[in-house]
């Protein structure tokens, strides 16, 4: 049975819909979207849901529309046209006299490289913007994102959701330093060392958990003596290291 209480709808799920429809692929759409494959995936499954309908059904590398497709397309598309139309969607927003509250979460590694060029673009070019800049490890990312309480998040965390748009930005190498002549490591250090060595983990939050996934890969384990939140300590908690 079709709900047909527009309150538990999502609209986006209208223009993924346009998108995979106009596409004919859900990889095409993905890329159209600036949306990961599985994310178009799953805004498909829900919409075949709540239409009770396939909507789309594989032929070769191609999604082909069903009848109920075919017979909603043209309603959509006017919707969404409608949609656009009065948020003026196509409009040049004029910086020097835009008025917008953005807020964002940055990590740790990042802040310092990314923020205060942003700081000193906004203050030349866009002096109504304000930037409201929170800290990682007290945000729901993906659900305030999803919720609309948050508007940016530069993380090292990996995740796919309907409707969120993630775009790498750099690649971040994970960094081992341990002090001169460490009884422990002769020469290069290798992985089962380094598994062995109790060390300090220097990553926080959404960035703890990718090195931990890294050593799940690995069927790995490794003993941990701390992991302070603040940097100051890493470097005496690392000199204790017997």
């Amino acid at each position: 049975m079709i709900d047909t209480n527009l309150r538990n709808f999502d609209l986006n799920l209208l223009v993924v819909f346009d998108a995979v429809y106009s596409a004919g692929n859900i990889s095409h759409a993905a890329k159209q979207l600036a949306l990961t494959q599985p994310a178009v995936s799953n805004a498909l499954g829900r919409l075949r849901e709540r239409f009770d309908d396939p909507l789309f059904v594989r032929e070769g590398r191609n999604m082909k529309p069903t009848l109920r497709s075919r017979q909603m397309i043209g309603a959509v598309r006017d919707a969404l046209g409608l949609v656009r139309r009065q948020l003026g969607e196509d409009a040049v927003i004029d910086l020097a006299t835009y008025k917008r509250l953005f807020r964002i979460v940055v990590t740790d590694a990042l802040e310092p490289f990314l923020v205060p060029p942003l700081a000193n673009e906004i203050d030349a070019s866009a002096p109504g913007i304000t930037v409201d800049s929170r800290p990682a490890g007290s945000t729901q990312v993906i659900n305030e994102l999803i919720g609309g309480t948050l508007d940016l998040a530069l993380y090292t965390y990996q995740a796919s959701a309907p409707g969120v748009i993630m775009v790498p930005i750099c690649p971040v190498e994970a960094v081992v330093v341990a002090r001169r002549n460490h009884p422990r490591i002769r020469g290069k250090l290798d992985l089962k060392t380094f598994m062995a060595c109790g060390h300090v983990t220097g990553a926080l939050y959404g960035e703890l958990a990718v090195v931990d996934r890294c050593r799940r890969r690995q069927n790995r384990s490794a003993r941990h003596s701390a992991a302070p939140p603040r940097r100051r300590t890493r470097p005496r908690l690392q000199s204790c290291d017997p």
